[in-house]
């Protein structure tokens, strides 16, 4: 026999053959990837949601709770025009609110904490009964929430209610 005819023979004999360090190295490498494949992937997967979520800037407004008021007109202002004297508010948020007596007044405030994104403003609205004895008439109320900014602070504003989000505004700017 030639060397050639010799080496292809033990090619053919040895193909039907697995070796005895090439099965064991992949039983080493299959159960080693079973034990540690839940420790990579579950932190991944993790991550990703995180990650996922955060970027989502807008917050879909969930439907609001049913003790809701109707809100309309909302405006989030950020004005960049120049100001002579003493610096005023340059952001205001404007909305009008249905109340069912004339001694129920809106109001919002920054709520406390405010979310992760520091460009969506988050703002409560409350319903506050200024005593006294009102009359019984439904009508729109004026609301409105002033604040001294910095350029480009807030991108949008969130109105919550009882902790859920009834709107959404962005930021219109006037220069």
């Amino acid at each position: 026999m030639t060397d050639g005819s010799f080496l292809r023979r033990k090619l053919r004999l040895s193909r039907g053959r697995k070796s005895p360090t090439t099965t064991t190295n992949k039983t080493i490498k299959g159960s080693l990837m079973k034990s540690i494949a839940p420790l990579i992937f579950l932190p991944v997967c993790l991550a990703l949601a995180l990650f996922t979520g955060a970027c989502n800037s807008t917050p879909t407004p969930t439907p609001p709770p049913p003790s809701a008021p109707p809100t309309q007109d909302w405006i989030a202002v950020e004005n960049r025009m120049p100001q002579i004297g003493e610096p005023r508010p340059n952001f205001y948020v404007d909305g009008k609110v249905t109340t069912n007596r004339s001694n129920l007044q809106p109001r919002l405030t920054k709520t406390n904490p405010q979310g992760i994104n520091t460009a969506i403003l988050l703002l409560d609205l409350t319903i506050v009964d200024l005593g006294g004895i009102g009359t019984q008439d439904v009508s729109l109320r004026d609301v409105r929430y002033e604040e001294r900014i910095t350029r480009g602070q807030y991108s949008q504003v969130s109105i919550l209610w009882e902790g859920n989000i009834i709107e959404n505004i962005p930021v219109t700017i006037a220069n």
